[in-house]
């Protein structure tokens, strides 16, 4: 049988979108594989990065607080250690907080008032006063640290 004219046609119509469609079908292909390997890629170095990041977290820790007996990691005595670490902080930030509030008190009160004494400790009332305030603030926050009293919910 003889082919018409429409179906040479359409054969080599059919056959050239064919082609292109394979070939187009190729390239997402590989596009896809590459775009595979630069995720792949990317993920390694965030991994190491990662890995990079936490070595240098958790090289300065003292081994025994956060390393069990069986050598794991113990998230628990890490979480305690931070949170003495914050605790103490806080108490010297009081401390160091009430000592220049008391200066800066008693340099107030000695240019408000004439008479003030330094070597009076009933001049020295307000400033004493204060900075007892901050460092009792700094011990009850490491007192509640310490106690595991937590704080209330907000709700």
């Amino acid at each position: 049988m003889a082919d018409n004219a429409i179906d040479i046609i359409t054969r080599n119509v059919t056959a050239e979108i064919t082609s292109r469609f394979e070939g187009a079908i190729a390239q997402v292909n590989a596009e896809v594989v590459a775009a595979q390997a630069r995720a792949d890629e990317l993920f390694e170095r965030l991994e190491a990065e990662g890995r990079r990041r936490m070595d240098e977290l958790f090289a300065n820790l003292p081994a025994a607080a956060v390393i069990t007996e069986d050598g794991d990691f113990d998230p628990v005595g890490w979480i305690k250690m931070q949170a003495k670490s914050r605790a103490l902080r806080t108490l010297v930030q009081g401390g160091v907080a009430a000592v220049v509030i008391a200066f800066v008190t008693a340099v107030i009160q000695a240019v408000v008032d004439p008479n003030f004494d330094f070597t009076q400790i009933g001049d020295w009332k307000i400033a004493i006063g204060l900075g007892l305030g901050a460092v009792g603030t700094a011990a009850s926050s490491y007192l509640q640290n310490k106690l595991a009293i937590k704080p209330p919910k907000v709700q």
